[in-house]
C-alpha cells in the first residue's frame, strides 16, 4: 500500500503509482492523509479505474468524503482509537450514503461536524500526543506516560481537548437519543 501524505512535502501522483505498481504488482492500496482534493485527486486519477485497487482515507476530517464522494473502502483513523463505536458508526452511515440513503448522508454529515474538532487532532504533528491524552480521558490511565517526558502537549492543548471530548461526548449521547436508539457499536469506549 502506498501512504501518500503531502504533509511531508512529496505527493505520490498516478505516474509514479503506476509505475511502482509494474515492478510490485502487489501494491493494491492507496491510503490518501491528504485532505479533500489528495483525495478526489487518488480516486480520479488512480484507484478507480481498477477493480484490484482500493482506496482508504488516512485523514479522520475527510472520512464521508472520501467514502461518498470518492468510493473509499474504508479509513485509517487516529480517532478511531479512542472512539472506536462514533468512528465506526459514521462509517457505517458514509456507507449507506454512498449507496444513495439520503438519511444516513444527513445523519453522517452531521456525526462527522460533531467530530471535527477531535479528527482535526489528525492532522497535525501532535496527533499521537492528543490521542494518547484523549485515551486517558477514555479510562485508559497506561498512555498517561510518556518515553520523553519532554513530547507532551501543553496545558492550554490538553484543556481544549479536554473540553471537546466532553463536548463531543454530551453531543453523542444527545444525538443517538434524538432520533433513534444508539447503534450497538455506539459505545463511546
Amino acid at each position: 500500500m502506498i501512504y501518500n501524505s503531502p504533509y511531508y512535502g512529496f505527493e505520490t501522483r498516478a505516474d509514479l503509482f503506476f509505475r511502482l505498481r509494474d515492478d510490485h504488482p502487489n501494491l493494491v492500496g492507496y491510503k490518501e492523509f491528504g485532505g479533500a482534493a489528495s483525495l478526489t485527486y487518488a480516486a480520479e486519477q488512480i484507484t478507480s479505474g481498477a477493480d484490484d485497487l482500493v482506496l482508504l482515507v488516512g485523514v479522520d476530517t475527510q472520512v464521508v468524503h472520501g467514502i461518498v464522494g470518492c468510493g473509499a473502502h474504508g479509513v485509517i483513523t487516529g480517532v478511531g482509537n479512542v472512539l472506536p463505536g462514533p468512528v465506526l458508526e459514521l462509517v457505517r452511515l458514509a456507507r449507506a450514503a454512498a449507496d444513495g440513503e439520503p438519511e444516513s448522508e444527513r445523519r453522517a454529515r452531521e456525526l462527522d461536524a460533531a467530530l471535527c474538532p477531535l479528527s482535526a487532532f489528525d492532522e497535525g504533528p501532535d496527533l499521537t500526543l492528543y490521542y494518547r491524552h484523549l485515551a486517558v480521558l477514555a479510562g485508559h490511565e497506561e498512555y498517561a506516560d510518556n518515553l520523553d517526558g519532554n513530547d507532551r502537549l501543553s496545558d492550554s492543548q490538553r484543556a481544549h481537548a479536554t473540553m471537546q471530548w466532553e463536548r463531543f461526548g454530551r453531543w453523542w449521547s444527545r444525538w443517538c437519543d434524538a432520533d433513534q436508539p444508539a447503534p450497538a457499536t455506539a459505545a463511546l469506549v
